[in-house]
């Protein structure tokens, strides 16, 4: 079937429990992306990632003339960070300039180009490193100062390759393995949590509205029965989790 950019992520999570799972059966013609799905049109150099709790990554991108291109690797690749357009081997290319082990950083970039994030972001992620003897709370905060340090696109600024700014709004921190969810909203800088594993006993549909919940003092996620779809349309812009 040809899944759009709205289910997409729902139908690989939920048929297939490995990268080379859901791979292999993209290889065969079993699932392919509905590039075309009036959300995006067809521009190329939108993208598809998959990563399992091994760490194996799968990115899949269209590439120029309607090209497939899937891109193998793991969290000790340059897969560990991607960015948006241009397309991966034009990024591979940009970082292969630099010499990324030099700790000096003298030719590391400062821009918001999505080509001098990823580069920033492959930099820091190559001199950073995480103690397994180091708590959860202390690794997301390892991880958060790495993130933000080079990839965290403050308000205002302009992208030099677009003349645009776009800023980062939102972010999540999660972490499969102990069910821990944080989302910040960088509007307003609050934040709320909730643990994946108290959605399990979930029966029907719940939803929790985050930018709101957070915007009322709370800290951890309330959910409820989600909206009717004519309810959800009189809502203002916020981000709903739903499970």
């Amino acid at each position: 079937p040809a899944r759009s950019f709205l289910d997409v992520i729902r139908y690989i999570t939920e048929s297939y429990a490995t990268t080379e799972e859901a791979v292999e059966a993209f290889n065969n013609n079993e699932w392919q992306i509905a590039w075309k799905d009036g959300l995006h049109g067809t521009q190329h150099g939108l993208h598809i990632s998959i990563e399992d709790r091994s760490g194996d990554i799968a990115l899949l991108q269209l590439n120029e003339g309607g090209e497939m291109v899937v891109h193998r690797g793991a969290v000790t690749t340059d897969l560990r960070v991607m960015a948006n357009s241009p397309l991966q081997q034009y990024h591979r290319e940009y970082v292969s300039k630099v010499d990324i082990d030099d700790m000096s950083a003298s030719a590391i970039p400062s821009s918001i180009s999505s080509l001098d994030r990823n580069l920033r972001g492959l930099f820091n992620s190559r001199h950073t490193t995480f103690s397994d003897d180091a708590s959860w709370t202390q690794t997301r905060g390892k991880l958060l100062s790495l993130y933000n340090a080079g990839n965290l696109i403050p308000q205002d600024l302009i992208d030099p390759a677009t003349g645009e700014t776009y800023a980062t709004w939102t972010q999540f921190v999660y972490n499969h393995e102990n069910g821990d969810f944080l989302f910040t909203n960088y509007d307003t800088r609050e934040q709320i949590g909730y643990n994946f594993n108290d959605t399990l006993k979930f029966t029907d549909k719940m939803c929790a509205d985050l930018v709101d919940q957070a915007s009322r003092g709370l800290s951890v996620a309330e959910f409820g029965m989600c909206k009717a779809p004519e309810e959800e349309a009189k809502q203002t812009a916020g981000f709903d989790q739903c499970f």
